[in-house]
């Protein structure tokens, strides 16, 4: 009887058919063999935001890994192959109480517009614009771009945070302008860290210290802007003026120590022209 039953079954396999795919399987996982590239669905292409050359506001939201990767080509000259929208709501350049500090940025800057400029203004603009929008969408790239910075030490100082720190507090001494702007530049970047950190925690829901030290980061892409371009010889001169500037405004007693260590002539007449 049991015969019968399993010759019957097969021949009713044999009159409905098997299934194509236990007939001839396809297979479409690499790990398992050879694919079956024309019966198989291709995947997807991984979504490139420069595919159209322009990047919105809303990819910048929504795919902030692939669009703020260091490596974005905004050109060298007056035209960028890639359209950005540099006013999103989400940018630092937005932020209401960061306005006052872009205003103070751009006039220390005081780069030349247009044709007296040349393009590389432009170049520049769209650089500052674009990691002010990073911080604002992906303040956690920050720390990479520091780090990026550090390993380019050798060949480009001048990206170090310290070495334009020093470099703009030495512009701040060649003249009584200078020094004020830079007094004014400095007490809007203090009223404008605490109120940056605030923002971080509340949009990003960082804790308190690591909200403040990316708050630097991001207060030093300003720093960056107005102090401008200077040659990488001259930072070591740079830190000499800036040791007889607070020099000049230490003690008597610290001055006297000084000249009584050996200050030479040059010395001597930048420390006076910083106390004057």
């Amino acid at each position: 009887m049991s015969r019968v039953v399993v010759a019957l079954g097969l021949l009713a396999l044999l009159a409905v058919g098997f299934p194509a795919e236990a007939a001839d399987p396809v297979n479409c996982n690499p790990e398992k063999g050879m694919v079956d590239l024309d019966r198989c669905t291709p995947p997807k292409p991984a979504y490139d935001p420069f595919a159209d050359k322009k990047v919105t506001c809303w990819e910048m939201k929504r795919y902030p890994d692939l669009i703020f990767t260091g490596s974005i080509d905004l050109g060298t000259g007056g035209i960028s192959p890639i359209d950005v929208d540099y006013s999103c709501k989400e940018g630092l350049a937005a932020l209401p109480f960061l306005q006052k500090l872009g205003t103070l940025t751009e006039i220390i800057r005081s780069e030349p517009s247009g044709m007296c400029g040349g393009s590389i203004v432009h170049m520049h603009w769209r650089h500052y614009q674009f990691a002010l929008l990073e911080a604002g969408f992906a303040p956690s790239k920050l720390p990479v771009r520091q780090a990026e910075a550090q390993q380019l030490a050798n060949l480009y100082p001048q990206a170090i945070d310290s070495n334009v720190r020093e470099y703009f507090e030495r512009w701040s001494y060649e003249s009584l302008y200078n020094f004020e702007l830079y007094q004014a530049y400095m007490a809007e970047v203090a009223i404008a860290t605490p109120l940056l950190a605030q923002h971080y925690q509340r949009v990003f829901r960082y804790s308190k210290d690591p909200a403040l030290e990316l708050t630097r980061r991001a207060m030093a892409i300003y720093v960056d802007r107005a102090a401008g371009t200077f040659p990488a010889a001259s930072i070591d001169e740079t830190r000499r003026i800036l040791d007889m500037a607070r020099l000049a405004k230490g003690s008597l007693a610290e001055l006297q120590a000084a000249l009584d260590g050996g200050l030479v002539e040059e010395d001597i007449q930048t420390a006076l022209s910083v106390a004057l």
